[in-house]
Order: structure tokens, then sequence, then C-alpha cells
């Protein structure tokens, strides 16, 4: 399965949803980014879940809080 414009990491790139003998991941097309998921996981809920941590980090970033 294929999301398009979904990657966590350039916002732009296209996001397989596949399996191999080893489990389920998700890999950005564009940038290599790539994420194993848990047995049974949805990969639409995990790309979600990704971006709100990333637009937290992100705002934190833009007030000047360093974690």
């Amino acid at each position: 399965m294929l999301y398009f414009r979904s990657c966590p990491r350039c916002d732009t790139g296209v996001v397989e949803y596949n399996e191999d003998p080893y489990g389920n991941y998700l890999k950005c097309l564009n940038c290599g980014f790539m994420r194993d998921l848990p047995a049974g996981a949805d990969p639409v809920a995990e790309l979600a879940e990704l971006h709100r941590v990333k637009a937290g980090h992100d705002a934190r970033e833009e007030a000047g809080v360093v974690a």
C-alpha cells in the first residue's frame, strides 16, 4: 500500500506499507525513513501519530524550548 505525501520526515515522500519475514514496516521511497510496526498495527494511525509527535517537536523548537 502506498501513502502519497505522508512521510513524517520529508513531508512530501511516498510512504510504502509492506511486510517482510521480520514483520510489517513503513518506508519512505523518497528519503528512506523507515519504521517497524507491531503486529496488527494500523499504518494510517501510526503515520498520524508520527506527524502529531513531529508537530509537537517543531512547536517546541519554535518556542525555543530545548529538550
